[in-house]
């Protein structure tokens, strides 16, 4: 049996409409529709909603066959049901209830009220299970605050990075799983820094806080507004495919951009747009939403821009820059490193040029072969330092090797180069590999 909460003013004007005496109007109100097996329970209060239901679950039988037998009897549309006596368990403690019932068989209801039996209440422990109910409720109530306080950017009062992250997982799973329309923006205010150098941090901070404000009073209520990080936004768009958030980006720019802040004057922002794949991690549909706001900023800011799927990203936006991190202290082996960096950047730089098909196809070869020699140097490195996990490292040398080439001979084959082999050079070898893998070694070598 299914249970709603109603609120008791809907009691009231359904007790009019079916003519129930009013003297019962404020007593345990409820309704029960018998082909749904659904109850609903005129009030917020805990103890009545949980004292109506098991009364109804121990009387359902009896007023089911009392509603079959009236419905078989084409003349009696209307009737009253009354049985007292009812014993109630809440904690261990019995209570006696009274039940009246009002069947409306012209609109398949059954409604009535719960009485408490007048001998043999215990009122103690009435006014005792009421208290501790409240209280319960008090404390569930203040929990669940401390949880959204918790899931609150404390500056802007919209969503911070921890809860949009667990919303977003939650909604990449549901776009695998039955394929719906979830749309994300991402956007960030431009030329944020020179705000804070010229009017100082206080000032920026407002700047923060009215934005938050105005993005918040102008999307849908079902979307979910967060600040990632700094002056950095994150939307998500449930139910959304791309051309509707494309639609809303539109307008949350120029809603910006036409509104003047206190003191600052006009702010504008940048940001990126995509919709969820089917095969989408957290780590791609980011990547994506991040190039297409990367791209709205290297051309001329105060735009969105829509990335839908990987092959919509342009080379121009797949720089690779070098960081100190990434060294591991071995002069030969961080040379490599940044040689392989250099390279890659080379092959974007003449994708984004659209330079002619086999003139990339033969830096795409070269790259293979530069790739293949660092394997093999890092390897001898590596063995004469005695790495522990020698064998495990060279078999993942070996299995990138033999993705590329056979990358590199499909590529070949067709004149034209994929983001597939793209995606193999940043992902799998350098941030899968040298990042990651690579980064187990680097105490042994420093």
């Amino acid at each position: 049996m299914q249970i709603s909460i109603k609120d008791k003013e809907e009691w009231v004007n359904r007790v009019g409409e079916l003519s129930i005496a009013e003297k019962y109007i404020w007593d345990m109100p409820w309704a029960y529709h018998p082909k749904d097996k659904k109850l609903e329970v005129f009030s917020k209060d805990s103890f009545v909603q949980e004292l109506i239901y098991e009364m109804v679950l121990q009387t359902e039988e009896i007023l089911v066959g009392k509603y079959d037998e009236l419905s078989s009897d084409l003349n009696e549309k209307i009737a009253l049901f009354h049985q007292d006596s009812i014993q109630v368990n809440l904690m261990g403690n019995s209570i006696k209830v009274e039940l009246i019932a009002f069947f409306d068989m012209n609109h398949g209801l059954i409604s009535g009220i719960a009485r408490f039996s007048e001998d043999a209440l215990n009122y103690e422990f009435i006014r005792e299970y009421i208290q501790y109910k409240r209280n319960l409720d008090s404390v569930v109530q203040e929990n669940e605050q401390l949880r959204l306080l918790a899931y609150k950017d404390q500056l802007t009062q919209l969503y911070n990075r921890t809860f949009m992250e667990e919303q977003l997982n939650m909604q990449i799973e549901q776009v695998g799983r039955y394929g719906k329309d979830v749309s994300l923006i991402l956007f960030d205010i431009d030329d944020f820094k020179v705000i804070n150098d010229v009017y100082g941090h206080c000032l920026g901070d407002k700047v923060l806080k009215e934005l938050s404000s105005r993005i918040k009073s102008h999307v849908r209520a079902s979307d979910i507004v967060a600040r990632w990080g700094g002056e950095e936004f994150l939307i998500l768009l449930p139910e959304t495919d791309v051309k509707v958030a494309e639609g809303i980006a539109n307008k949350l720019c120029h809603l910006i951009g036409n509104h003047v802040f206190d003191c600052v004057g006009h702010v504008y922002i940048s940001l990126g747009v995509t919709q969820l794949n089917t095969s989408d991690s957290f780590r791609t549909v980011l990547k994506r939403v991040d190039k297409a706001l990367y791209h709205a900023k290297q051309h001329g800011k105060n735009q969105s821009v829509c990335f839908l799927n990987d092959d919509d990203i342009p080379f121009s936006t797949m720089i690779v820059s070098w960081h100190h991190s990434w060294e591991c202290g071995h002069s030969i082996i961080d040379a490599q490193h940044k040689n392989l960096v250099d390279y890659v950047n080379r092959i974007f730089k003449a994708m984004s040029e659209k330079q002619d098909v086999s003139s990339v196809i033969y830096l795409l070869s070269k790259m293979v072969q530069k790739t293949k020699h660092h394997f093999e140097s890092e390897e001898l490195i590596l063995a004469q330092l005695g790495y522990s996990s020698f064998l495990h490292h060279k078999e993942l040398h070996e299995s990138l090797v033999v993705k590329a080439m056979n990358l590199h001979r499909d590529v070949t084959k067709s004149q034209s180069y994929q983001s597939t082999y793209v995606s193999y050079i940043i992902e799998d070898v350098i941030l899968k590999h040298m990042l990651h893998e690579d980064a187990k070694f680097y105490s042994l070598v420093k």
